[in-house]
């Protein structure tokens, strides 16, 4: 075998990719903090991680894999598609199909994502302060994400989800908030954490607020309260959302990479 087993100590992880694909590919160094059902390198090309047969399989590759190895990650990709026939799989667009194609099921490309990273947050004119979530503004924390979910897909949240999020986000101290004038204009998520990066996620603006900055100003503030506890702030936008990647720029977010999603169709 080409791929060996690896523990989540591995120097692999901090040798092989770089700085940039090290953001890129930041769930698959939280998959590998955790307790994997795979995780595996050749330490030369390749490293692939999957958390459990339901979630998606993360596969970096360093360059276009050769014959040796892209069978070797058909064998992976077959043998989890035949416990989840609707296995997603996260990896780099141009190398992976060489592992995809071959397996003969057929799969699409679900989503391609974008990763930014902020190393120096953009200097911003403030009006308002940020705050962390709390039981006083429980009714914005739920109505925040059913506006987002709603603009997206045209679909509201159920009930129970709406407070299962607003508990969360109470109880974490992982969400915060950008209050003016007594109004909660926007949000933001702290979703996850490895030893030297912070991803965000559910970032979004009330409706009659949107367009004066919020967002710009809650994530700078955000952003350098990570960055002063060592963490790098990191998240993922969607390729088909222009708007989201624009505005994630504005407020100084450097992209790193491409990491694309496919779905078999199980």
């Amino acid at each position: 075998m080409i791929l060996e087993k690896i523990t989540g100590s591995d120097a692999v992880f901090d040798t092989l990719p770089d700085r940039n694909e090290k953001i890129t590919y930041d769930l698959l160094r939280l998959i590998k903090d955790g307790k994997p059902v795979m995780l595996m390198s050749d330490r030369k090309t390749c490293i692939a991680a999957q958390t459990n047969a339901d979630l998606p399989i993360w596969i970096f590759l360093k360059s276009m894999p050769d014959d040796w190895l892209s069978a070797e990650l058909c064998s992976i990709i077959s043998y989890a598609v035949a416990a989840n026939p609707a296995l997603h799989v996260q990896s780099d667009e141009r190398f992976i199909k060489a592992g995809l194609d071959p397996v003969g099921k057929p799969y699409r490309l679900h989503m391609k994502m974008n990763a930014y990273a902020c190393r120096k947050p953009t200097a911003v004119r403030m009006s308002g302060n940020m705050i962390p979530a709390s039981e006083k503004y429980r009714s914005d924390i739920k109505r925040l994400p059913c506006e987002m979910v709603h603009d997206s897909v045209g679909e509201d949240p159920d009930e129970a989800g709406a407070n299962g999020f607003a508990d969360y986000a109470i109880s974490s101290g992982n969400v915060f908030l950008w209050e003016d004038g007594g109004k909660i204009a926007s949000m933001v998520n702290v979703a996850s954490r490895t030893s030297d990066t912070a991803r965000l996620n559910t970032v979004v603006t009330a409706r009659d607020m949107r367009g004066r900055g919020y967002v710009t100003m809650l994530m700078s503030e955000l952003c350098g309260k990570l960055l002063s506890e060592g963490l790098t702030p990191m998240l993922y936008a969607d390729d088909m959302n222009p708007s989201s990647n624009r505005a994630y720029k504005k407020a100084g977010f450097e992209f790193t990479g491409t990491v694309c999603e496919f779905a078999f169709e199980g």
